[in-house]
């Protein structure tokens, strides 16, 4: 098997190997929930950029029994940023179902696409997933990560935070208007969405990034950003514990 190997397809290794490490790391410290729903997200991230790499060096053309196989799930990735952030917040998750509906959907979609003949799956590209399907597709997910980054914003109090946030509806505004724009100064059989192409991976190795080094800060640091309790405070506490053994009134 030959595989076509450029910047462009060794950024996309690098990337997914950043991406598989993090999940790793972030499902063993998993004591957290927010950990749990970041490496849900990054596992998304990471099996859409795997398809990028599968069809930029080759795979795809060598082994065409592999075209459409189950690596898009882009529908989960607002929910499960949604999830994310409400779980750093410390909030309870309101919408834990919504992202199990749309990964179901997709998973069976191209599960059935992925068991045809390379013939029904050929006229099903043409005919129908790359002038409808892959649209409705894309937009779909569009709108569910605007959506989640706009409900966020309540409970959204780090300034890093923020400034992802800000950085994220910026990008999902542009890709929105991306292949829109591609389609009328490209030829018709010319890719249409560069720009989710060559960020997404990018946006994968910095939300690695961020769940390991978050993972790797003293809990002691973490808990900077809580409450401080006064020695007053705390001391009364410890009086009342000691004097009227408020532990053992059931």
């Amino acid at each position: 098997m030959n595989v076509y190997l450029d910047i462009s397809n060794l950024l996309f290794l690098f990337c997914i190997a950043q991406g598989i490490t993090a999940v790793a790391v972030l499902f063993w410290r998993s004591e957290q929930p927010a950990n749990r729903w970041l490496a849900w997200l990054m596992v998304g991230l990471t099996l859409q950029v795997i398809d990028y790499f599968l069809s930029l060096s080759g795979i795809y053309a060598q082994h065409r029994w592999l075209y459409f196989l189950p690596l898009f799930y882009s529908w989960s990735f607002g929910p499960l940023l949604y999830s994310y952030l409400q779980a750093r917040a410390g909030k309870p998750i309101e919408m834990s179902r919504w992202y199990a509906g749309p990964v179901m959907i997709q998973a069976l979609f191209y599960m059935l696409l992925m068991a045809q003949p390379l013939a029904t799956k050929a006229w099903f590209w043409m005919a129908v997933h790359k002038p409808y399907t892959r649209y409705l597709e894309y937009y779909v997910a569009c709108g569910m990560v605007l959506y989640a980054i706009y409900r966020s914003r309540q409970f959204t109090t780090d300034p890093w935070q923020k400034r992802l946030l800000n950085g994220l509806a910026i990008f999902y505004l542009i890709a929105a208007i991306d292949p829109l724009l591609n389609h009328l100064y490209t030829p018709p059989f010319w890719p249409k969405f560069y720009l989710t192409t060559q960020v997404l991976p990018f946006f994968v190795y910095i939300l690695a990034l961020i769940g390991l080094f978050y993972n790797r800060t003293p809990k002691a640091d973490r808990l900077v950003v809580q409450p401080v309790i006064s020695p007053d405070q705390r001391e009364r506490v410890l009086t009342a514990l000691r004097e009227q053994q408020l532990y053992k009134d059931p």
